[in-house]
């Protein structure tokens, strides 16, 4: 929905603000799971180099 245009620039509509801020939060909750599941994927991944013997940081050589 365009905003209307008055003779000093655009009226700020509610809806449109509402709408953006809805997206916003609906990015947040989005990068917040994407975040727990890259920290279950990692501790998955590391329970699994334990098990096959693998030490748990490479230390590199000076």
């Amino acid at each position: 929905m365009p905003n209307r245009k008055y003779k000093f620039g655009y009226e700020s509509s509610e809806a449109s603000n509402k709408e953006s801020r809805k997206k916003l939060e609906n990015n947040e909750d989005q990068n917040k799971s994407h975040a727990r599941e890259t920290k279950r994927h990692n501790k998955d991944t590391l329970q699994l180099q334990l098990l096959e013997g693998k030490p748990r940081r490479i230390k590199h050589k000076k």
